[in-house]
C-alpha cells in the first residue's frame, strides 16, 4: 500500500506522521542564524516509516561511522608519530612518521568493516522490526523560505 509522503521526496514510502482519528501534535519551530544574515527557520516532524530501504540504512551507518572512526585513527596517528605505542599492523607496534602516514588507511578500512557488519545487522533488525510494527522517526525540515 503506497501512502502519500509527507517528506517532498521520499516517493511515497512514507505514512502521515499520525493515524487517522488521533489529533497530531503542532509542530514545533526552530530558529538558526544563516551565515548571510537572515534567520533560517526549521520544522520538527514526525514521520511514521513501514520498511527503510538497506541502501539507506547503510548510508547512515556509513556516514556516523566514517566521520567518527578515521579521525579518532588519526588521532592515534598523532601519537604514533610521537613514539606511543596506539596502533598495531600484523601485532607489530606502527611508530614515527609510518604510523602517522598510516592512520588514515586503517581507520578507512576499520570504518568499512564496521559498517559492512553493522549494516548488515542493522538491516535484519530494521526489517524484523517491519514485520510488526511501523518505525516513527523525528526529522528537521527546512522550509522554503528564511525568515529576515
Amino acid at each position: 500500500m503506497r501512502v502519500g509522503s509527507v517528506a517532498a521526496g521520499a516517493g511515497g514510502y512514507c505514512a502521515p506522521a499520525a493515524p487517522v482519528g488521533r489529533p497530531r501534535a503542532v509542530p514545533q519551530l526552530h530558529c538558526y542564524v544563516a551565515l548571510h544574515g537572515g534567520v533560517l527557520m526549521t520544522v520538527d516532524r514526525t514521520i511514521t516509516v513501514r520498511r527503510l530501504r538497506t541502501g539507506s540504512v547503510f548510508r547512515l551507518l556509513a556516514a556516523g561511522i566514517f566521520f567518527s572512526t578515521v579521525p579518532f585513527f588519526i588521532l592515534m596517528g598523532g601519537f604514533a608519530g610521537l613514539g606511543f605505542n596506539t596502533l598495531r599492523w600484523n601485532n607489530e607496534p606502527v611508530l614515527g612518521i609510518k604510523g602517522l602516514l598510516l592512520s588514515p588507511l586503517m581507520g578507512l578500512i576499520a570504518a568499512a568493516i564496521f559498517t559492512a557488519l553493522a549494516g548488515a545487522g542493522v538491516s535484519f533488525g530494521l526489517w524484523l522490526h517491519s514485520k510488526f510494527r511501523p518505525l516513527t522517526l523525528r526529522m528537521l525540515e527546512d522550509t522554503d523560505t528564511p525568515a529576515t
